[in-house]
């Protein structure tokens, strides 16, 4: 045994001096020589790693992020005052027209209804309408306990009005008021709300009087309180008529908060309805941040013609939280999982 191990001793010491005779001097003496080749790489990396770790990069980035979509122009104008070169007909032949604008707007009103209109970023905007009379039944089965549980699923449609709106300009002037005013505006994350702020006309986002924000997981994968970064979004490729605010970069807004600027800023408010849910089981600091976050926010929310507003919060590990406008001023019930909602 002794004389075996001596053995490969032996012959791994042969192996070692062969291949250091190998090893040409010319070898050696190219690798001294590109070694410090690399210096200036190595440098780079550690300065690379220095620079973003400082504020000032922090900063550029953060500037980056939150550049709003640039204004494009429309090729066309449908609103009034029209452009240069463009005129609108009176349509005096028109037995529509004859009518009394009262009458007309009560048309329009019937149209186009007061259902709730769902508004979701996918690649671009899409809208759905949910009228009550188009609700599919359905029923499950859950768990392995076999229990039914029956619910109603919302038949998706177009928003069905467009055509009307596509008869002539007058009647597209007098019935976009109407469009804007009437429904519930539901997004279902922030996203979709800012994008389609940048992509109508401000005075349109100004008519809205019915607002409703549903921020959950079933639709949006991003939590509110999630940096606002335009460039990560694709917001930034819709075509925007409006600026987005544009946050301070050395201020690391949310999500929320940009959102909450863009609802000051819709003066026909009338109501406001925003609920809340945890966007995913995993993320453990929601359990703790949902008043310090929302309530910080909605600072910038100081409408004045606003009537109602309220937010809920669903957290599984938390009890139920409500914030309600009362009296210019907020107020947070607190809802149990049983009986009745007590406020603070």
């Amino acid at each position: 045994m002794a004389a075996n191990i001596v053995h490969a001793n032996t012959q791994l010491d042969a192996s070692i001096q062969v291949n250091r005779s190998r090893r040409s001097p010319l070898k050696l003496a190219l690798a001294w020589l590109t070694l410090p080749c690399l210096w200036p790489y190595w440098a780079l990396l550690i300065g690379k790693e220095k620079w973003e770790e400082s504020e000032i990069y922090k900063v550029r980035r953060r500037r980056k992020e939150l550049k709003p979509p640039t204004v494009i122009r429309r090729k066309r104008s449908l609103s009034v005052p029209l452009r240069k070169k463009q005129i609108m007909y009176d349509q005096a032949q028109a037995a529509f027209f004859k009518l009394p604008a009262e009458l007309r707007l009560l048309i329009y009103e019937l149209v186009i209804g007061r259902e709730e209109v769902d508004i979701i970023l996918r690649a671009r905007i899409h809208s759905y309408r949910s009228p009550p009379s188009r609700t599919l039944p359905v029923t499950y089965r859950q768990g392995e306990s076999g229990e039914r549980t029956r619910c109603h699923v919302h038949k998706s449609s177009g928003i069905s009005v467009i055509p009307l709106l596509q008869t002539c300009r007058k009647l597209y002037s007098e019935a976009v008021v109407t469009l804007y005013s009437l429904p519930t505006f539901t997004f279902h994350n922030p996203q979709s709300f800012l994008g389609f702020a940048a992509t109508i006309l401000s005075q349109r986002l100004s008519t809205i009087k019915s607002l409703r924000l549903h921020f959950s997981s079933t639709f949006g994968h991003n939590p509110i309180d999630e940096l606002l970064n335009y460039k990560s979004s694709r917001i930034q490729n819709q075509r925007a008529l409006t600026q987005l605010p544009c946050p301070n970069p050395r201020v690391f807004d949310t999500f929320l908060d940009v959102t909450c600027q863009v609802i000051s800023g819709m003066t026909g408010l009338k109501k406001l309805d925003i609920s809340v849910a945890r966007p995913w089981p995993f993320m453990q600091y929601w359990r703790w941040r949902p008043n310090e976050n929302v309530f910080a926010s909605l600072k910038y929310i100081r409408n004045e013609g606003l009537e109602f507003f309220e937010i809920e919060f669903y957290w599984p590990e938390l009890q139920r939280w409500k914030i309600e406008w009362r009296d210019d001023e907020f107020t947070t019930v607190r809802v149990p999982s049983v009986g009745t909602a007590e406020l603070e």
